[in-house]
């Protein structure tokens, strides 16, 4: 009986590496066969099975049509790969994605189902009464104080924004010294505290950006930008987006694509301080995730403040 439990120890974590190893290669096999084959910024779920008829791997991708002559190649190359698997009922899905700004190739393979592809879920901080009142009360604000004669809206340009940080227990800072800036003020001092925002379990704070209304009654846009927690210094506050911060008064952008609990494949969008905000997200300390997000990018960004 001990000989069998020892056996059974060397083998589970032998079964265990020779998978991984499997993997790994058909991983290679992929990104190179498919580099170039379709365009940038796409996606797909895909499948690697046995077919025991045939006695080979048949190889598919959803929303990707391949040529015959591709697909057999891909077949020939992952049945040569897997045939010294452990298993020749090695069933895998995962998902499929071409870079957005590069040449890149990521691949994802589990003998699970891709449902366990997960992102990490923000809750954001709020307001009194939700975001929705809390504009409602910022425009009735400004309309006071232009019957006060303390604010014209002829003043205003467009696309002006003033803005205020949301702290990670909910408290209100008021950090803009515009001209506008000491309107803000004044509306946020009667504000109360919102209620503080979780990523992953931890507090987060915000950045609201608030533009100034341009005519009485009219309801502006706002922006929020989620505080990073990192070490270092990039001359300032470091926030972070699933999208590209495509606004006037971004000054630095770079971007990096989740894989394995690390960031890869670093591109700068916009800035001069760039390489800067490269060195600190791509330090091991900033890592927020170990989820792959299906590989979607995140983005790395400073403000104008």
């Amino acid at each position: 009986m001990k000989p069998l439990i020892y056996l059974l120890f060397v083998l589970v974590p032998f079964w265990s590496v020779a998978q991984d190893t499997c993997q790994t290669c058909i991983s290679d096999i992929l990104k190179k066969e498919l580099k170039g084959y379709a365009k940038r910024g796409t996606g797909s779920p895909c499948v690697l099975k046995f077919d025991r008829s045939a006695t080979k791997y048949n190889f598919s991708i959803a929303d990707l049509p391949i040529d015959s002559r591709l697909q057999q190649r891909i077949d020939s190359s992952l049945s040569t790969a897997c045939y010294h698997c452990v298993s020749d009922s090695l069933y895998l899905v995962g998902y499929i994605k071409f870079d957005d700004y590069s040449d890149a190739i990521f691949v994802q393979l589990t003998s699970d189902t891709i449902s366990d592809i997960y992102t990490s879920v923000e809750i954001g901080l709020e307001p009194s009464s939700g975001m929705d009142k809390f504009m409602d009360r910022w425009v009735a604000y400004v309309d006071s104080m232009a019957v006060l004669g303390s604010f014209s809206y002829e003043l205003v340009q467009p696309s002006t924004y003033v803005h205020f940080d949301v702290e990670r227990d909910g408290s209100l800072i008021k950090n803009d010294t515009s001209a506008f800036g000491k309107l803000l003020s004044g509306f946020i001092k009667y504000e109360r505290r919102w209620s503080p925002g979780i990523l992953s379990g931890r507090p987060v704070a915000q950045t609201i950006y608030l533009a100034m209304p341009t005519e009485k009654g009219k309801k502006p846009l706002y922006h929020r930008h989620s505080r990073h927690f990192y070490k270092g210094r990039v001359g300032g506050d470091l926030y972070y987006s699933y999208v590209l911060p495509d606004f006037p008064y971004v000054d630095n952008v770079v971007s990096v694509v989740p894989v394995d609990g690390k960031y890869s494949t670093p591109v700068v969008h916009k800035g001069s301080n760039s390489d800067r905000i490269i060195d600190v997200v791509m330090d091991k300390s900033s890592y927020r995730t170990r989820s792959n997000s299906c590989f979607g990018r995140e983005y790395f960004y400073t403000l104008d403040r």
